[in-house]
């Protein structure tokens, strides 16, 4: 069988896994708040922050 070698620098390959898991952990965390009832949908949130960001 043949290695397939990559062309990326050796730190770029060391850091795939730790990419891998931090986008495990956003999407874990994700999952678990909107489980818990506290996600809100963006256009909610981008309506207020409209709303507050008038010129008075």
């Amino acid at each position: 069988m043949k290695r397939i070698r990559e062309n990326k620098p050796v730190s770029a390959r060391h850091d795939q896994p730790r990419e891998t898991i931090t986008m495990l952990a956003i999407l874990a965390l994700s999952t678990r708040q909107i489980e818990e009832g506290r996600m809100q949908a963006a256009r909610d949130v981008l309506q207020r922050t409209r709303v507050r960001s008038k010129p008075r």
